[in-house]
């Protein structure tokens, strides 16, 4: 006997046999929580966490649109060999590292020629202009490895507090400092207190966003 859904749970799996009816692909994260109204993609990954364990879909790793509804209905799985999907994480929660499933907001495909199947990479959504100078502008997507690890000089996404930034990392006498590589002078060094921040990864590629 199938497990009784909620009434949210009820509404979240129409919208997706909705969109595979009428598209054949299932709505991504990110478009389940603009039609929930929910505030943050968490709730999202928790209605179709429920989904799953009550047997009404499966999850498929790694697929901007990974969802099968288990009725006959299929999603188209192929992909190409040449493409990889990365995840794109968002706004960060409670210290909660930014690469955690509840973070994750889409899927990027990207070629293998940029990034390899083996490699831990995860993007984010450039905010700002603190790392212009950088070639990185508002709107760009940063392609990161996941690493707690970084040398002097290297370009990082760091947690500081509950507030994740990129900048570029330097070190003196033991001392880490995140320094903007910005056009704009009122971007300050960020000299955090040892114990309050985690480097999350390093940066390894971006990717423009062209605004019209």
């Amino acid at each position: 006997m199938a497990k009784e859904l909620t009434d949210k749970q009820k509404r979240v799996l129409t919208w997706i046999k909705e969109s595979v009816d009428k598209t054949g692909d299932a709505p991504t994260v990110r478009e389940l929580q603009e039609k929930i109204g929910c505030s943050s993609p968490m709730g999202v990954v928790s209605h179709l966490r429920a989904l799953e364990s009550k047997g009404q879909i499966k999850r498929l790793g790694h697929q901007a649109r990974g969802i099968v509804v288990l009725d006959g209905r299929n999603i188209r799985e192929s992909q190409e060999d040449s493409v990889v999907n990365v995840p794109l994480v968002g706004n960060v929660a409670c210290g909660m590292p930014i690469y955690a499933e509840e973070m994750i907001e889409d899927w990027i495909p990207l070629s293998t020629k940029l990034v390899k199947r083996s490699q831990d990479v995860f993007m984010l959504t450039a905010k700002g202009d603190s790392m212009n100078m950088a070639g990185i502008d508002d709107g760009d997507y940063i392609a990161f490895r996941k690493t707690s690890h970084a040398e002097n000089g290297d370009k990082v996404v760091v947690l500081i507090g509950t507030e994740a930034t990129v900048k570029r990392l330097r070190t003196d006498k033991g001392r880490a400092m995140f320094e903007p590589m910005s056009t704009k002078k009122e971007h300050k060094t960020i000299v955090p207190e040892e114990g309050t921040y985690m480097i999350q990864g390093k940066v390894i590629g971006v990717i423009k966003n062209f605004k019209e």
